[in-house]
């Protein structure tokens, strides 16, 4: 994880993705017709604008809606917000038309909730969607950290209730075998 912070912090820097601090007044701030949606959105705008936070939202874009991180900082350079890069995503995910089409129906003029409304989307659907994919990424962050965990601790300790091709030293300085599945490798503890 810190490898791939590393990684878009040098292409933040590289692309000059952190906004300036007026850069986001009342006037381009998103609205979408759903307070709570705009509040979330205009946030991830707001946060942006550091070169820590940006390197943060650009992750969680890129690993919410599995996209490179490249296509967000593209789309920066194009003008968008990273709220409206988020808004962009959820209205390709709720609709059948690709983010290259959304982005070519949005006309000058044109507001976000009145997008999402030509696609067919009302913009709480959109915000039920944005707590979904919330849960969801929170869920595969744990799962991956409790696996992470879960190997490491494998690795140190060992175990003989591990299967297969492991090896593990006991108390009495002999090697046992493991049983089950996996491959552990480690101090273990014979039984």
């Amino acid at each position: 994880m810190k490898t791939i912070r590393c990684i878009v912090f040098s292409l933040v820097l590289s692309t000059g993705l952190v906004f300036s601090a007026g850069a986001t007044d009342v006037m381009s701030k998103i609205q979408t017709g759903l307070e709570v949606l705009d509040l979330f959105l205009n946030g991830l705008t707001d946060k942006g604008q550091t070169s820590e936070g940006a390197v943060e939202v650009v992750s969680e874009i890129s690993e919410t809606f599995n996209i490179a991180n490249t296509v967000v900082t593209a789309l920066t350079k194009k003008g968008y917000t990273l709220g409206e890069i988020y808004y962009l995503n959820l209205l390709d995910q709720q609709s059948e038309k690709t983010l290259e089409e959304i982005i070519a129906a949005r006309k000058p003029g044109t507001g976000w909730g009145e997008l999402a409304h030509q696609l067919g989307i009302h913009p709480g659907d959109l915000n039920k969607k944005r707590v979904a994919l919330i849960k969801e990424s929170k869920a595969r962050k744990n799962k991956s950290d409790n696996a992470s965990d879960d190997q490491a601790t494998q690795q140190e300790s060992g175990s003989d209730d591990e299967s297969g091709q492991g090896k593990a030293k006991g108390k009495d300085k002999t090697t046992g075998q493991g049983e089950g599945q996996g491959q552990g490798q480690g101090k273990g503890k014979n039984k």
